[in-house]
């Protein structure tokens, strides 16, 4: 086993994992099976489970014996929880990434940097759900060393990876949704857990430097950052800077954008980041007026911007629409050999899809649910589809209708 993972949980983090239910990810069933025979010499109540071991939900359940699906599928089975059966450490392939419920679970350990980010979200959404009695959850993940980094790049396939990813939802460098926020932090800090190692050789975050710069600017000027607030739409300046053109900040429902145009409309830039590092001032720069022809530039950019969001609106709809689809075929192949009340209950919990109002979130619940890795049995799937539609808001009937931007701020650089 790897000597830095012994050392985290025996003495690095031995504070933190001391107690705490542990689930450690591995790609590979054989690191797995490897880990966790490993992990039995030096902790008593260790255990590890792939696909291909048997007993995935039974193990689940004994690790999480408290949460409320597993207490039922224990007692439905005769099972009882007893010092010597009950795991503390669970080493897992990614058949327990999705659609299973560990609540109990207090750490994270992803043993390999994951190539796709998505993968780490699910995984820490086994451990991280309504109703978990920890006030904190910890996620560690292991990197590569340094050499193998250079070697390899995975660092930087993976931050390519995650603006694919945000592109497919609509936020990415180009377009930020608010209800993404969540998302697009977790993406990063997931993989920014003690990654000092690889920080000393890139080169500073512009992203991560206006993070810092928006935390100061509320923390030393309050005041300031209440009137900006405060603004109203269409609040607008000028700004000397050596590099010429107009900055133009839109809104359409939940996303946002900063664009840079040159003086006849045209975009020249569109890394919101960028934009900002360019805006950057202090608190005593002043004001300078506005190039002569600076709305009808804005007015030109808000219609780019509204045509890319309504653009993001009908693939997000799109998106949401095809899953709905596979969800309801699902539960058609599961009515196969069932009775008939069953077949009809069924064919109300299609219903119930049909009229659901999905979210990012509840989209990657039923992805998971609906995949076939965690050896459910096809009425337990319909179950655990109907437990997560239930109390969930209903789709307006209406149809979608188009978006309009609004001009939030704008600025001259002059």
């Amino acid at each position: 086993m790897g000597s830095a993972l012994l050392a985290h949980l025996q003495e690095d983090g031995k504070e933190k994992c001391e107690g705490k239910k542990i689930l450690i990810f591995t790609q590979f069933a054989t690191t797995a099976r490897y880990i966790g025979e490993e992990l039995k010499k030096h902790f008593k109540r260790a255990e590890h489970v792939s696909g291909g071991s048997g007993g995935v939900l039974e193990k689940a359940a004994l690790f999480s014996p408290k949460t409320e699906s597993n207490r039922k599928y224990l007692k439905k089975r005769g099972i009882e929880v007893t010092a010597k059966n009950e795991i503390d450490i669970l080493v897992s392939t990614e058949v327990l990434g999705e659609g299973i419920n560990l609540q109990d679970g207090q750490v994270i350990i992803n043993y390999e940097l994951h190539w796709n980010p998505v993968r780490i979200i699910q995984r820490v959404g086994r451990i991280d759900r309504i109703g978990s009695i920890n006030p904190k959850i910890w996620v560690y993940n292991f990197f590569p060393q340094l050499e193998a980094e250079l070697r390899i790049g995975i660092k930087a396939k993976i931050e390519k990876r995650i603006q694919e990813i945000q592109t497919r939802f609509g936020g990415d460098d180009k377009v930020i949704s608010q209800d993404e926020k969540l998302v697009d932090k977790k993406f990063y800090e997931m993989y920014a857990e003690d990654a000092r190692a690889l920080e000393e050789h890139d080169i500073e975050s512009v992203s991560q430097k206006q993070k810092v710069n928006w935390r100061r600017l509320k923390e030393k000027y309050p005041e300031e950052y209440k009137k900006a607030l405060a603004l109203p739409n269409l609040a607008h300046c000028g700004l000397s800077r050596n590099k010429r053109g107009v900055v133009v900040y839109c809104r359409a429902k939940d996303i946002y954008k900063l664009y840079l145009a040159d003086k006849e409309g045209n975009v020249i830039d569109e890394n919101d980041w960028q934009i900002l590092s360019v805006l950057e001032c202090d608190a005593s720069t002043k004001a300078v007026s506005i190039y002569e022809n600076h709305h009808e530039i804005t007015e030109t950019i808000r219609l780019v911007f509204q045509d890319r969001a309504n653009e993001i609106e009908n693939n997000r709809c799109g998106y949401l629409e095809l899953l709905k689809r596979q969800v309801l075929d699902r539960i058609e192949k599961a009515k196969r050999s069932q009775n008939e009340d069953t077949k009809k209950w069924m064919s109300l919990v299609q219903g119930s899809v049909r009229l659901i109002k999905l979210d990012i979130k509840l989209s990657r619940e039923l992805r998971g649910v609906i995949r076939k890795r965690h050896g459910l049995t096809p009425k337990e799937v319909v179950e655990k589809i109907e437990t997560l539609l239930k109390d969930k808001e209903q789709i307006n009937k209406e149809p979608a209708r188009k978006l309009y931007s609004e001009i939030v701020l704008s600025e001259s650089l002059m």
